[in-house]
């Protein structure tokens, strides 16, 4: 071991910290979505919806309150990991952005920390290329289709 290696081991603890880099590195699941935007005339309308990985199957669920800024026809794509979540019944509900989790930039990623009433936790990161993901001001509503 050098002389160096405390210092260095304090510095990286440092660096997570400061960076949100110590985060739960485990997931309970992960999800994806996919929805197609359409805009026209002042009006809005959306198909697709998302899918949640958890205990190795797969769950549909619809979302209310995700928009992409812009108009005509765009595509809103998202992956992310999902903490807290003990029990499915704990993961629809109403999830808002937790304080600094709005829209931080990663290089061309961008990435939306949210939580809803059960305390369940949600990493998304989508593409800031194209359609930029927007949460609306009454958070994003999750259902699950089964």
């Amino acid at each position: 071991m050098t002389r160096h290696a405390p210092r260095r081991a304090l510095l990286t603890a440092a660096g997570a910290l400061f960076l949100g880099a110590a985060e739960d590195p485990n997931p309970d699941a992960s999800l994806w979505i996919e929805e197609v935007r359409i805009g026209l005339f002042g009006r809005s309308g959306a198909i697709g919806g998302g899918r949640l990985r958890y205990q190795g199957e797969v769950h549909a669920f619809a979302i209310e309150g995700l928009s992409a800024a812009g108009a005509g026809v765009s595509t809103v794509r998202a992956q992310g990991e999902v903490f807290n979540l003990r029990r499915l019944s704990d993961f629809p509900g109403t999830y808002t952005q937790i304080e600094g989790g709005r829209g931080a930039a990663d290089g061309p990623v961008e990435v939306h920390s949210l939580r809803n009433q059960r305390g369940v936790r949600l990493r998304l990161r989508s593409a800031r290329a194209g359609a930029t993901l927007r949460i609306g001001e009454g958070g994003l509503v999750i259902s699950l289709e089964e």
